[in-house]
């Protein structure tokens, strides 16, 4: 028998935070490579001509984004007090037991 002690805010922090990361990293990343883009500049006639499908500016404030609601979960948890604990503060000298 297991608990499943996932809760709303996990499963939302998880879905979109993942998602954010892997669509910029793999889904973004495939695209280009399927699109034959050059990753790294090509010279022509003197000049450096380096042109993604997808610039690479989206994909990494993609996966910037992706951290920082994974970082915001992070401070919710540490924040939060646990489901089935009582905070000391709501009953000030109360005995558990």
């Amino acid at each position: 028998m297991t608990t499943d002690t996932t809760t709303t805010a996990d499963r939302i922090a998880m879905a979109l935070g993942g998602g954010l990361i892997t669509l910029g990293v793999v889904v973004l990343g495939l695209i280009n490579t399927l699109a034959n883009a050059p990753t790294v500049p090509a010279v022509e006639e003197g000049e450096i001509v380096a042109t993604p499908m997808i610039s690479p500016e989206i994909r990494a404030y993609l996966v910037a984004l992706g951290l920082l609601v994974w970082l915001v979960y992070a401070l919710y948890k540490l924040t939060s007090v646990p489901p089935g604990t009582t905070d000391e503060r709501e009953h000030p000298g109360a005995v558990e037991g």
